[in-house]
């Protein structure tokens, strides 16, 4: 009876602290969850600073916690800004690359934006930008440069032109209709995909209002995209022989002229099954010893009770 005791005070002395500390360790929160964004190809501002916001995320989940954002301007993979909205002041005028960090938990994803920033004296700004940079981030800067020629028309000039396109501003008070040409030089091959935006007067429109065309571009081709006082986009499309191929709102271009729009569909899902920690295998390797102590002493109890063997028979 004494070792039957003594066997329980050691089980109890092993167990009890390891199932303390199993106890008290907070399991992470599991669960499923779907984000899906739509983000701009390109933001445009008028001067090189301004309010740098990016678009909400919608959030599908029974977990608790919301998308938090970040903004890795340069795309250099330093975080310079970890919320949504920001101040960015004096940036460099033309198009930059941008990464738009998503998280939720311990989990992010990114994606990458263009930012195109004017001459600080501009009253309306435009740009051209190539969309591969935008699918395709900091990867395409390496080997690649956009081949569109862009030529400002009417009041817009020409402020910036680098690999990713093309920004363009002008100083003029009135409202007028500003307009760009886009050419794909006949050497080149395929089709390019562009996204052309504008930021009017903001006298005359919303501080905030940005209009933006994404469309293909093959090669050859020249497109006039313009920004009429009336706030509404029209293209006209050239081939290489100067015939008209459309011409109208860019709304009613033909559908294989548009770019799908950009799209983040993110589905994941936030905590494993916990493997046992170091106080579950100490518990574990307890009750292991005491189940063997109880094998040994009731081994030496049997032998102990058992009858002496008979001497009859013996000389």
């Amino acid at each position: 009876m004494r070792s039957y005791l003594v066997v329980v005070c050691v089980a109890a002395l092993l167990c009890v602290p390891a199932a303390g500390c199993l106890e008290v360790r907070d399991r992470p929160e599991e669960g499923d969850f779907a984000i899906h964004l739509e983000a701009p190809a390109v933001l445009v501002y008028l001067g090189r600073s301004g309010n740098l916001t990016g678009p909400a995320a919608q959030l599908d989940t029974d977990m608790e916690g919301d998308v938090s954002y970040s903004w890795d301007v340069g795309a250099d993979g330093r975080i310079d800004y970890t919320y949504r909205e920001a101040r960015v002041e004096n940036a460099s005028i033309g198009v930059q690359l941008a990464n738009y960090i998503l998280g939720f938990h311990d989990e992010s994803r990114n994606t990458t934006m263009l930012l195109a920033f004017s001459p600080d004296a501009s009253t309306a700004a435009a740009t051209v930008a190539d969309v591969r940079f935008s699918k395709e981030g900091a990867s395409a800067t390496a080997s690649y440069r956009t081949p569109l020629e862009v030529v400002g028309l009417g009041n817009l000039s020409l402020a910036d032109l680098n690999p990713f396109g093309a920004v363009l501003g002008t100083m003029d008070q009135f409202p007028a209709e500003l307009a760009l040409n886009v050419t794909l030089p006949a050497p080149a091959n395929g089709s390019v995909e562009y996204v052309a935006a504008f930021h009017p007067w903001s006298v005359y429109f919303p501080g905030d209002t940005v209009q933006s065309l994404s469309a293909v571009i093959n090669a050859g081709e020249t497109h006039r995209v313009s920004f009429g006082t009336d706030g509404a986009l029209r293209l006209t499309i050239w081939d290489a022989t100067g015939e008209v191929l459309f011409e109208g709102l860019a709304s009613a271009a033909p559908g294989d002229r548009h770019v799908e729009v950009r799209a983040l569909d993110w589905e994941g899902r936030v905590g494993e099954e916990e493997t046992p920690g170091p106080s579950a295998v100490v518990a574990a390797i307890a009750l292991l010893a005491v189940s063997a102590l109880l094998v040994a002493i009731r081994r030496r109890a049997a032998l102990r009770n058992r009858p002496p063997r008979s001497r009859a028979g013996r000389w």
